[in-house]
């Protein structure tokens, strides 16, 4: 299991980003994925709009009241219209990380996106969530893959940076 682990990697995201409320709950959440047999993708942006590149309009939990036409919207959007994240803390991050996809906080912690398909062109060299994550590394802050067996893999600017194994988990 995890030691020291948690308050390295929030201090070392917290000081290349400058900090935020978002740092404590991206790594909190990273942390309880990693002990589950899941995997899951966390991103911290300082812009919401860095996202319109690598997020389609229908996976943003952050405008999910610009669609106008409740005929039109999809099941996923309308999952977003019940959820309320006010107050998020690590484990309601980590069960909506439990969806497939990307969950994004902007720097202050505010949820922008969860089950977020990103768009990469790279998934034939090496796995679907590995490719997301270095292609939203690019437009984030910082982003955190968190692979089925455990590995926390720490991505910016388009590479690894890091990557934490845990040690004894027992699965």
């Amino acid at each position: 299991h995890w030691t020291a682990f948690p308050l390295w990697l929030a201090r070392a995201i917290g000081t290349k980003i400058g900090g935020g409320a978002a740092v404590e709950l991206i790594v909190g959440a990273a942390m309880l994925v990693s002990v589950k047999t899941g995997g899951a993708i966390f991103a911290i942006v300082d812009d919401a709009t860095a996202l319109d590149e690598v997020v389609a309009a229908k996976d943003r939990f952050d405008r999910r009241d610009d669609l106008d036409d409740d005929d039109d919207l999809r099941a996923e959007t309308k999952l977003h219209h019940l959820i309320d994240a006010g107050d998020l803390d690590p484990q309601t991050l980590a069960r909506l990380a439990e969806l497939d996809g990307a969950t994004v906080l902007d720097r202050d912690g505010r949820l922008l996106t969860y089950g977020a398909i990103i768009a990469s062109s790279d998934s034939q060299h090496e796995g679907a969530r590995t490719a997301a994550a270095k292609s939203l590394s690019n437009q984030a802050l910082v982003v955190l893959k968190v692979s089925e067996d455990g590995d926390i893999t720490v991505f910016s600017d388009g590479a690894v940076v890091a990557t934490l194994l845990p040690s004894g988990l027992g699965r």
